[in-house]
């Protein structure tokens, strides 16, 4: 097996420099290599010249009667693989008079009214809405939406131009003006982050070149999970790579941040962009924000695991009330300062301190300044609990922090609530509580792994029941930074 896979990358650089001497298109070198790929996958890796005629009859048929491809597909795999024997094995090329033939889909293809279309549309919402839309109002192809590029639009004359569409050829395809104010409100609001990092890093002196990139994330978007620090570390990351420089993990997590700033609009700290930029797998960071020095702590969960459930619900005013949070809290250091002039933050403050001034301050910049006084003593716990395994003391912090965020900094929502209090009645529970921004998103819970099947179904039950939707649910660790594969 060993020889084979060490064969497989010198046969397949051979295919791909006979396709490049006789000038065939990307698409056709692309499509044989991955044929003759999985011919060979097919029979366990043995090598193409131990195998004959009826081996490649064989696959052929399995495409057709077990795979059910489309006689097009079926042509091309025998193409890629006649092209293999006869090209560059330069062996008898196979008879293949034994394949059974692809036969065309006996299902008539799906023709829906125009009232059938406005039924359909009218149960979707966000993206998928939009992506449906430009089905059947711009006749894009499913693919072809899904790949659409911000470039490929051009707004003043309403036209979106369709790359390799049918038989791989460009076309002009009209916007309708319906959906040109949902798609120009769409793209902006991840564009800000790819632009910002870009126009930062230039900015700061470092050399930025021009790229086409392709973004591919299993990350929930707009769920408080970090999406756009990521999104920015990775995007500043491949373009200094592109321009044959590196930046240090942090100046490159710091530039993310200002980006944030200045292009996002939010006023965000550094811990996202730090833990893009700097995260170690199996470890979490606890970061000093003044300092910017960080101890990794290994997440030694023993039994347990992290499970993350998405609510699905996104807020609009998310960012802002992240912001409005903020200057309420700078309001109460101003204040605190008065009496201590060695107050710079709310971390130079204690418990003792903050509820000692608390008729200094208005109610609610009280309760915000509580909630952040309180959430760094917790964070402070969980690192001295993750160090010896004390599992009860993580999950009682995490309760402590959720009813903090919920009842003194007021961003919890009644769906974070559901999934918090849901998870909590289960059994081999320790603790859970929403995570990022707030008024959405995501909850996290830490569990025994022999409960995780009871919990899943315990909160997809209870979500559903309360808001008709199911919630998505996963499993997680604690990964690594950024990093070229």
């Amino acid at each position: 097996m060993n020889a084979i896979q060490s064969q497989a990358p010198k046969l397949l650089d051979q295919v791909r420099g006979k396709i490049r001497l006789k000038h065939y298109s990307i698409r056709t070198e692309q499509a044989y290599v991955d044929w003759i790929k999985r011919f060979i996958l097919h029979f366990g890796k043995r090598h193409p010249r131990e195998l004959g005629a009826a081996d490649v009859e064989a696959f052929l048929t399995h495409l057709a009667v077990a795979g059910n491809v489309a006689a097009s597909t079926q042509n091309q795999a025998k193409s890629a693989l006649l092209f293999l024997y006869r090209e560059v094995l330069e062996t008898e090329r196979p008879g293949l008079d034994n394949v059974e033939r692809a036969r065309a889909p006996k299902r008539l293809p799906v023709v829906l009214t125009r009232d059938e279309v406005h039924a359909v549309l009218s149960r979707l919402t966000g993206t998928h809405w939009l992506i449906a839309s430009l089905l059947y109002g711009a006749g894009l192809r499913i693919m072809e939406a899904l790949r659409l590029r911000v470039k490929d639009v051009d707004f003043a004359r309403k036209e979106i131009l369709v790359r390799d569409g049918k038989g791989f050829k460009d076309r002009v395809t009209m916007l309708p003006a319906a959906l040109a104010a949902p798609l120009d409100h769409r793209l902006p609001h991840w564009m800000e982050y790819v632009v910002g990092i870009a126009r930062v890093l230039a900015a700061r002196g470092h050399p930025v070149v021009g790229a086409d990139l392709a973004v591919r994330t299993d990350l929930p978007i707009g769920a408080g999970l970090g999406s756009s620090a990521a999104l920015e570390v990775a995007v500043g990351h491949a373009l200094l790579a592109l321009a044959g420089t590196r930046v240090a993990p942090l100046e490159l997590a710091l530039a993310a941040q200002a980006a944030e700033h200045e292009y996002a609009g939010t006023r965000c700290g550094i811990m996202d962009p730090y833990v893009a930029a700097l995260g170690r797998e199996g470890h979490a960071l606890l970061i000093d924000c003044r300092s910017l020095e960080a101890t990794a702590t290994p997440t030694e969960l023993g039994p347990a695991t992290l499970v993350v459930c998405n609510s699905w619900v996104t807020h609009e005013l998310a960012a802002a009330t992240y912001n409005d949070r903020r200057a309420e809290c700078e309001r109460g250091v101003a204040l605190l300062a008065r009496g201590d002039a060695r107050v710079r933050a709310l971390r130079d403050v204690s418990v003792e301190q903050l509820d000692a001034h608390r008729a200094d301050l208005p109610e609610v910049t009280y309760r915000r300044c509580r909630h952040v006084v309180h959430e760094n003593a917790r964070t402070l716990a969980v690192a001295a609990a993750l160090r010896i395994g004390d599992l009860a003391e993580v999950g009682r912090c995490m309760l402590a922090s959720h009813v903090s965020l919920r009842d003194d900094y007021e961003v919890s929502a009644p769906e974070l609530d559901l999934l918090v209090d849901t998870a909590q009645a289960q059994p081999g529970v320790h603790g859970a509580r929403l995570i990022g921004r707030g008024l959405g998103g995501c909850t996290v819970t830490l569990v025994e792994r022999d409960a995780v099947a009871d919990l899943t179904r315990a909160l997809a039950a209870g979500f559903r029941g309360r808001f008709g939707r199911s919630p998505e649910i996963f499993v997680t660790r604690a990964a690594g930074g950024v990093r070229e594969d």
